[in-house]
């Protein structure tokens, strides 16, 4: 199977049609009934094959600037033209015969075959089978798996890769990265709503992704993009591969696994995980020292921490998931003492330039929770992205930093009250995550509320004491919930009575009207306009 020629993208359209696709069908019948969304067995393989959608685009159809982009954001090619674009690009992209093969080493090794279940991410590890300690993903589930999850799964293993072992390498981005897609809002451009726009709001003319992602622009040979072209660079020794050794757009293609399919081995039935009849996959042999990424390297669909020295390191999935408290990273950026974070190439480019979105956009975000070699999980989230000039851009980058700043300490104040109610030494953090998820969707409806008022002091003040209201609401409401779901035998009323008090007077302790500027200004009468 070829996978930019051949039809094997499961997509959803708009009038709720699912079919398979080919990449260079993309724009098919997009004034008729478009393509709306990747439509996986698997919300893992939607996000990674938006992911393979938008490399296969930046890679061999991006526009050398910014009046071609706009030529096509604004007219989308006919599928035929797409196609003439990714035609020199098809030989590389086999999934199995002779030749290179996609993701797969170049050179032939011996090793012991895997069953095709563990290609996948999420698939318990050999170690965890051999402890019997599968509780949770048990062994066995999948035995065949059709071509189009296979090469889905094969993306995945490369570029979300986990620890694996011995040698085994991580991904470019390290174990479990979270990848950030600007996507169009329904509600202010549904005519653009379609997987096409969605793609192209993340492709950047060629000058500018070369300029924002490390790479070796001098690199132009195929093999320097495509690394299974060309023998492995194993680091069986420990060697490492560097942003000079690659072209800038390896950063789609990278292979930390040396994996190779069994060709041989194919049996024909059901998909386990699409039911798509045909040939599958059942195995496949995997060797230790793939590639080892080390240096600045820097994925454009990535957010990014920098140190004082300049140093990048991938915004990883955190435990429970992405929320609000990862917005300003997400979409504005933010320093402290520690660094600066920064959002992807491809947010900041959406947010500074007004022909990308119109009205508001979204951020989609999301990745795998990782443990070391463990996935505990697949999380998504979505952000509002808004455009505004220099100056309103930077005003609400302060304020949602200082919204976060006081939540963390009223979170905070929570946590040491409940354990004072209870006389405990463990952190109930059930209850703070409880908290963050709480007082979510005020966040989002006040961010709403705070961007046409930015540089109006009156009015952001307001916001911000509506916003202070909100948290102190939610952590005394979530106190009382909580500080008597103990034993009640083992509960002290004068006790969880002090510790109710303690937070009221901590929710309106100095350090969080510093957070949120208002130790010097008024609070507004109730009933004021707001």
């Amino acid at each position: 199977m070829n996978l930019l020629e051949d039809a094997w993208i499961p997509v959803r359209r708009a009038s709720g049609r699912v079919e398979r696709i080919a990449p260079w069908q993309l724009t098919d019948r997009i004034h008729e009934d478009p393509i709306a969304m990747i439509a996986a067995p698997r919300p893992d393989f939607n996000g990674v094959l938006l992911e393979f959608l938008v490399g296969v685009l930046q890679t061999e159809a991006a526009p050398e600037d910014t009046r071609g982009w706009v030529a096509w954001q604004r007219d989308p090619p006919q599928p035929q033209e797409l196609r003439r674009r990714l035609e020199r690009a098809e030989p590389w992209f086999e999934l199995d015969g002779e030749g290179p093969k996609f993701m797969q080493s170049f050179e032939p090794f011996q090793g012991k075959e895997k069953p095709i279940g563990e290609l996948l991410v999420d698939d318990p590890p050999s170690e965890t089978l051999k402890k019997n300690t599968d509780h949770f993903i048990k062994r066995g589930r999948i035995e065949g798996l059709c071509p189009g999850c296979t090469a889905a799964a094969l993306y995945a293993a490369n570029a979300y890769s986990p620890a694996g072992g011995r040698a085994h390498r991580t991904s470019l981005r390290g174990g479990g990265p979270v990848t950030s897609l600007v996507v169009t809002d329904p509600a202010t451009d549904r005519q653009r709503a379609t997987l096409w726009h969605l793609c192209w709001l993340n492709v950047l003319p060629r000058k500018l992704f070369e300029e924002a992602v490390r790479g070796n622009p001098a690199r132009t040979e195929p093999e320097a993009t495509y690394p299974w072209l060309a023998p492995t660079r194993t680091s069986e020794h420990g060697e490492a591969t560097t942003p000079d050794d690659m072209s800038p757009y390896h950063v789609f293609w990278g292979m930390p696994r040396r994996i190779r399919l069994n060709q041989q081995r194919r049996d024909h039935g059901t998909c386990d995980l699409c039911s798509r009849q045909g040939l599958l996959f059942t195995g496949f042999i995997l060797r230790h020292g793939g590639m080892n990424y080390a240096g600045a390297w820097r994925h454009p669909l990535t957010p990014y921490h920098f140190s004082e020295a300049g140093e990048p390191s991938a915004l990883h999935m955190p435990r429970g998931g992405l929320g609000y408290r990862n917005w300003a990273w997400l979409v504005t950026g933010e320093a402290d003492r520690r660094g600066r974070r920064e959002p992807s190439v491809v947010a900041v480019a959406a947010v500074r330039g007004r022909h990308r979105v119109r009205g508001r956009a979204r951020l989609f975000a999301f990745g795998y929770d990782v443990d070391n070699a463990k996935v505990r999980g697949w999380y998504e989230y979505l952000a509002p992205v808004y455009h505004l000039e220099g100056e309103h851009q930077s005003r609400l980058r302060e304020l949602v930093s200082s919204m976060i700043v006081a939540a963390s300490e009223v979170a905070g104040n929570l946590r040491s009250a409940l354990k004072s109610a209870w006389n405990a030494d463990g952190s109930p953090e059930f209850a703070v995550a409880t908290f963050w998820q709480k007082t979510e969707p005020a966040f989002l409806e006040l961010l709403d509320r705070l961007v046409p008022v930015l540089g109006d002091d009156e009015r952001e003040t307001n916001r911000l004491h509506q916003w202070h209201s909100v948290l102190s609401g939610a952590s005394e409401d979530l106190f009382e919930t909580w500080a008597e779901a103990e034993d009640v035998g083992a509960v002290d009323p004068g006790r969880i009575a002090r510790a109710h008090l303690a937070l009221r007077r901590w929710n309106r302790k100095r350090t969080i009207s510093d957070a949120l500027r208002l130790s010097e200004k008024r609070e507004p009468a109730k009933g004021g306009t707001v």
